[in-house]
């Protein structure tokens, strides 16, 4: 299901998610994790 570039939000829709913290449960990523991905990006 996850593609490359495929966001979370596309994917969580696809699903028929409620929220996108669903779905990360179902892929196995953890929103800690997440958010140190995240900060990784900040300039």
């Amino acid at each position: 299901m996850a593609r490359p570039f495929a966001s979370i939000r596309e994917i969580a829709d696809m699903m028929g998610h409620s929220s996108i913290d669903q779905t990360l449960r179902y892929i196995g990523v953890d929103m800690d994790d997440m958010t140190d991905a995240m900060r990784s990006f900040i300039l």
